[in-house]
């Protein structure tokens, strides 16, 4: 547990989005938590018992192909929630989740998660907004990793990542990208030295900065464009 005061929690846009009543019947169930990276939000096959609502830093949903080796399915930050098969009704998932960029999250028991939802009340209501949002962003990442360049999806995930921070520095290793992209990391280091060097970002020890986001538009494929306008569309 971390000791935040609970007038931060609404820095998570649909807590923030919540009337006055909902919010307040929610946050005795609401704990601030701080993350490291990997730290495991859930596991693929085991129960979920936290749904977890960011309010900085990142979380990757991840698709397991063995021990130790994923391929990123989608990022939740602050404007939104890990945990959305608990939403539709599941206990476990195939997938697993873990924070990838070093924050605080508000989480919630599961069990309490559900009982809310049972009320029809208006976190149904932007947690569907949000779920056809993420399912978007899990379904162009498909298409994407599988039609486009490494250099047009790395501009894809590093502007889908600087979306959800609020500043233009964050972590990032070339070991933690090969991942996540499903890239050897021989290609991500040559990807990242031509980004540095067209001055789009700036890249050292582990820390990247956006320098140029307009030109990071221009380099990414039309896959950015959609994602963010499903984000615009359902969560503004």
């Amino acid at each position: 547990m971390f000791d935040l005061d609970s007038s931060h929690f609404r820095g998570n846009h649909l807590l923030a989005s919540l009337p006055d009543a909902d919010y307040s019947r929610m946050l005795p169930d609401l704990e601030a938590i701080h993350l490291d990276i990997k730290d495991h939000l859930y596991e693929h096959d085991q129960p979920i018992q936290f749904v977890y609502f960011p309010l900085s830093g990142m979380a990757s949903i991840l698709t397991v192909l063995g021990s130790n080796h994923y391929i990123e399915a989608g990022i939740v930050g602050c404007e939104g929630v890990v945990g959305l098969p608990v939403f539709l009704g599941a206990e476990t998932t195939p997938t697993t989740a873990f924070y990838q960029i070093p924050g605080i999250a508000v989480r919630m028991p599961s069990a309490k998660f559900q009982a809310e939802i049972q009320r029809r009340g208006v976190l149904e209501s932007l947690l569907k907004r949000f779920a056809h949002a993420h399912l978007t962003m899990l379904t162009q990442n498909i298409a994407c990793n599988s039609q486009h360049s490494i250099e047009q999806r790395c501009a894809r995930w590093l502007l889908l990542s600087h979306d959800r921070m609020d500043k233009d520095e964050f972590m990032l290793t070339q070991e933690f990208l090969s991942q996540m992209l499903g890239v050897r990391r021989a290609g991500v280091s040559s990807v990242m030295h031509s980004l540095q060097k067209a001055g789009l970002i700036h890249y050292t020890r582990g820390i990247i900065t956006i320098l140029n986001r307009a030109g990071l538009q221009k380099l990414a494929c039309q896959c950015y464009g959609i994602i963010a306008k499903a984000y615009r569309d359902n969560l503004s």
